[in-house]
């Protein structure tokens, strides 16, 4: 049995650990970047909910129908440049949004801006299976979703903070400083030239883009995965635009919103650093995906009940709920990058990941509208009810044909072990 690894070893490695501090300020730009956009859009411009969505629609759309096509690039050319390349693009882009003048050019920035990151997250996906040993993978996937999480809750409190200070459009020069500190560390990786050799390579770009979708529909262990993630990003885009509605409805008053996403963020750092301490998990990764969605499935259920008034608890009460809820949708997350990762060839992770991320921001981009209707019909607590029956239902159904997912698996590596209930 191999000796545990500690949840920082990767960071001992220098290359890793360039790429993750250029990750940490490349991600905390992102989220100061969404806080001074709907700043400017409510209080500079005085606009409303209407153009708020329509900045978040701009943002997913690229996601779906760019982000897997644009991957190929991702994974032919060398990803250092590549990803110091969008990087300063990035940091153009965002110079030109202290700029705009009205709202439509702030959407045409903000569309260009999210098309580059679908060419750079990918290629930050494909970089992380080069530099890291296999041993270690677990680790390096659950530090690159706890810096993930830490900078989703840090970034837009250091964002309000500053905009008192010096305005909103000036917070996106303090972005553009980060993406510029993100820059010099990925500078410092290695070339990270392309994983395909010469026989992997087709020379028709159509044929190179169709092997990462026929990658994932030959693989079942991937498209369920993919499919159980997506019901997961629905559930958090449902959480995301009601529950401040959610709290109105039981009764808890103004502030008990903010303390709630404060828990599920709180939550969500925990069950990454957890995931990353927890030993063995990897061993049948899709046994802890299915288990965690089960569980995650299950509390939206309770929560739901709570909208619909069968339980009755205190801000404290759902505070600890919240926060466990954090830690299990986090730690889901974190099995799910480790089979993309090691059910897919490295010259394929680009591609992959591109058409995993594509199928993710659909079910994201319909979250509010579907919610939405199922609320007019069942009430707010009825749709997380609803949503939460459906993905526990999904995951016990999973449960019961993992030894037919499993067994095209055999001899191959991986979640090899016979599965156990």
């Amino acid at each position: 049995m191999s000796q545990k690894k500690s949840m920082f070893a990767p960071v001992k490695q220098r290359s890793f650990r360039n790429l993750f501090i250029g990750s940490l300020f490349s991600d905390s730009a992102n989220w100061l970047d969404m806080t001074a956009l709907a700043v400017v859009i409510a209080y500079e411009w005085g606009m409303g909910a209407t153009q708020i969505a329509s900045m978040m629609i701009v943002l997913a759309i690229p996601w779906i129908f760019i982000g897997p096509v644009v991957a190929v690039w991702a994974d032919r050319l060398p990803r250092r440049a590549l990803m110091v390349t969008c990087v300063l693009i990035r940091a153009v882009l965002i110079l030109g949004l202290f700029f705009v003048p009205n709202l439509y050019a702030m959407l045409a920035l903000v569309f260009l801006r999210a098309t580059v990151a679908t060419l750079y997250n990918p290629a930050r996906m494909s970089a992380i299976r080069t530099l890291v040993a296999d041993d270690m993978l677990p680790q390096a996937l659950s530090l690159g979703q706890m810096s993930m999480y830490l900078t989703q809750v840090g970034a837009p409190m250091l964002g309000g903070a500053l905009i008192p200070l010096i305005g909103a459009r000036q917070v996106f020069l303090v972005e553009i400083v980060f993406l510029l500190v993100a820059v010099a560390f990925i500078a410092m990786l290695p070339p990270l030239r392309s994983e395909a050799v010469d026989g992997d390579r087709s020379p028709h770009f159509w044929t190179q883009f169709m092997e990462g979708i026929v990658h994932v529909k030959s693989k079942r262990i991937l498209s369920v995965s993919i499919v159980l993630m997506s019901i997961g990003m629905f559930i958090v885009l449902l959480y995301d635009g009601m529950l401040v509605i959610w709290t109105k409805d039981i009764g808890l008053g103004e502030h008990a919103f903010g303390y709630l996403v404060s828990a599920l963020g709180i939550g969500s750092v925990v069950g990454a650093f957890a995931m990353g301490s927890i030993p063995r998990w990897h061993e049948k990764p899709l046994h802890a995906l299915v288990a965690l969605a089960m569980v995650c499935g299950l509390l939206d259920v309770v929560i739901g009940l709570g909208g619909l008034g069968y339980i009755n608890a205190g801000l404290a009460m759902w505070f600890v709920y919240f926060l466990f809820f954090g830690i299990f949708s986090a730690a889901a997350t974190i099995p799910f990058s480790y089979i993309i990762q090691k059910e897919t060839p490295k010259h394929l992770i680009a591609r992959v990941s591109g058409v995993s991320t594509a199928t993710q921001a659909a079910s994201m981009l319909l979250a509010p509208a579907v919610g939405a209707w199922m609320t007019s019909l069942i009430g707010i607590g009825g749709t997380f009810a609803a949503a939460g029956l459906f993905m526990a239902i999904i995951a016990v159904l999973v449960l019961l044909m993992l030894n037919r997912i499993l067994q095209e698996k055999k001899g191959v590596g991986g979640e090899t072990t016979a599965p156990s209930a």
